[in-house]
């Protein structure tokens, strides 16, 4: 049991960390590739543009790596303590 438990925090924590930087980088190369047409090119992007294109991917990156961490971190889940309290009842 502790084995799976260190496995899934050491994927949880690592991975989420990884994943979310490759979505930082799509989201701002997408963004960028889809913005460029309608604005020109990055370089004569006025602030006020390329900045809400970093944050968007940063929140998207950072959401990304929070659903994983929080579906692979090893604690018990509702359905679990639930179980648990009803097994602990009936005894």
């Amino acid at each position: 049991m502790n084995g799976v438990r260190l496995v899934r925090c050491s994927i949880a924590v690592t991975g989420g960390v990884v994943i979310g930087h490759l979505v930082f980088k799509l989201g701002v190369l997408l963004l960028h590739a889809a913005l460029t047409p309608m604005f020109g090119p990055p370089d004569t992007w006025p602030g006020t543009i390329a900045t809400p294109v970093v944050l968007g991917a940063l929140l998207l990156g950072l959401r990304v790596a929070y659903g994983l961490g929080r579906r692979l971190w090893p604690e018990r889940t509702f359905q679990e303590i639930v179980k648990a309290r009803e097994a602990a009842a009936a005894d």
